[in-house]
């Protein structure tokens, strides 16, 4: 591992065979995107992102040691984000009188189900159905098929039972394919 005393990302550290910067330039594009789901605010998330491998880095965990990595820095950064936003959530709180939550969970239809034709009339079935999932199952929907996680991997990263994360993906494709199905009946 690198000098303890050199942050990740330092050019002392520029070593293609280190296996910190590997995972590193593995995964970030997948937790920035995961991420960006999370918060709209690119500097937050980009924030987050360094705190989780600056965690990782200090911790005597090696990279090795990590049985699952992507599930591991996706769990990572939810949980930070999540700090984050609450931190900021409880300042604004104390600032003002009125509570600014943080963004509600969203999800990139196109990215899930649809990878063309964003305005054809089987588009706007999806989207509208997708609309009416409540946030943990779309969010579920969203790491299944955007990030390729198995159910243990999002039970892992959304906190939740293995059993909980099987069903929310399960619930949520019934309940678009019965919407779907219920609008073209009409």
């Amino acid at each position: 591992m690198a000098d303890p005393s050199t942050p990740p990302g330092d050019a002392s550290t520029s070593d293609s065979n280190n296996p910190f910067e590997q995972l590193f330039r593995r995964t970030y594009p997948h937790l920035r995107s995961y991420g960006h789901r999370l918060t709209t605010r690119t500097a937050l998330v980009e924030d987050a992102i360094q705190e989780v491998f600056m965690a990782l880095w200090r911790s005597d965990t090696s990279v090795d040691d990590l049985e699952h990595p992507r599930s591991y820095l996706l769990a990572a950064l939810r949980r930070q984000l999540i700090r984050q936003l609450q931190t900021e959530r409880k300042r604004n709180e104390q600032e003002t009188e009125r509570a600014h939550p943080p963004p509600a969970f969203t999800v990139a239809h196109e990215d899930l189900l649809v990878a063309h034709e964003r305005r054809t009339e089987r588009q706007e079935k999806v989207e509208q159905a997708l609309n009416t999932l409540s946030e943990r199952r779309r969010e579920a929907l969203y790491l299944r098929f955007k990030h390729g996680l198995t159910h243990r991997e999002i039970a892992e990263v959304m906190d939740i039972a293995y059993q909980t994360a099987r069903n929310y993906v399960s619930e949520a494709l019934l309940h678009i394919r019965t919407y779907i199905k219920t609008v073209d009946a009409s």
